[in-house]
């Protein structure tokens, strides 16, 4: 182990910092990963002529708004009594975003903040740079770092909701970061892919104060992953707000 991090109050700093400096505190951490996956149109374009879907999709858009529900949710609600006519959606539903990623691999020792914000800087606009939980550790192995995507809204009261989860979830020490809308976290010890699974499949109880689909499309990747760049150029990337 390098750096200990309990020590130190990361709170307010920019992802950037947060990684590099549980890099230091991950000491035989070699390698990490990041992709850039490809830009995905919105389902409204998706679904263009199929009238009977797009009406579907109002619907669901009425749902998240009155109940605050995570839009796949509320799609998959809103299907209830259409019949065939959910088909489209349904299909729409189950895409997973997983061609034309572009994978980056990096040496852990060649990781600064300006380097990341470089990279993310590249890729703003339609893209977005995405911190993988894959490492690889000096000893040849694979490990993960622990993620985490929430849904429940940024709030005093939602950010001890997700406190109090993440020590039912018993992952360890780490942090909460604002993700924009709500919150994101990342754990402190490295962990096997069982581990993951576990985890992952223990936090989907928790849906819909944890993103539902999120954890879905990580069990599908074999890895989970963050977004590290602002969902829009103007916007402030993922901040730490509390430390576990």
């Amino acid at each position: 182990m390098g750096e200990d991090l309990s020590t130190r109050d990361l709170t307010g700093e920019p992802i950037e910092n947060l990684i590099c400096a549980l890099l230091r505190e991950l000491a035989n951490i070699s390698h990490v990963n990041l992709f850039v996956p490809p830009p995905v149109p919105a389902i409204q374009s998706r679904l263009v002529g199929a009238q009977p879907a797009l009406e579907i999709v109002s619907r669901a858009l009425q749902m998240r708004n009155e109940l605050g529900l995570p839009f796949w949710d509320a799609v998959n609600l809103a299907c209830f009594g259409a019949g065939v006519e959910a088909t489209l959606v349904a299909r729409e539903a189950l895409f997973h975003n997983g061609e034309g990623v572009r994978h980056l691999r990096l040496s852990a020792a060649s990781v600064t903040p300006d380097a990341l914000k470089n990279l993310a800087a590249l890729e703003s606009g339609l893209s977005i740079l995405v911190w993988s939980s894959k490492v690889e550790t000096s000893t040849g192995e694979t490990a993960h770092i622990p993620m985490l995507d929430f849904h429940c809204p940024q709030s005093a009261p939602n950010l001890e909701l997700v406190t109090k989860v993440l020590y039912l979830l018993e992952i360890g020490p780490g942090f909460i970061l604002e993700s924009g809308k709500s919150y994101h976290f990342y754990g402190r010890k490295l962990i096997a892919d069982s581990e993951r699974i576990l985890f992952l499949s223990r936090a989907l109880l928790l849906a819909p104060i944890v993103d539902r689909a999120w954890i879905a499309h990580q069990l599908l990747e074999g890895a989970c992953g963050l977004r590290i760049s602002p969902r829009q150029p103007s916007r402030m990337p993922p901040r730490v707000v509390r430390m576990l």
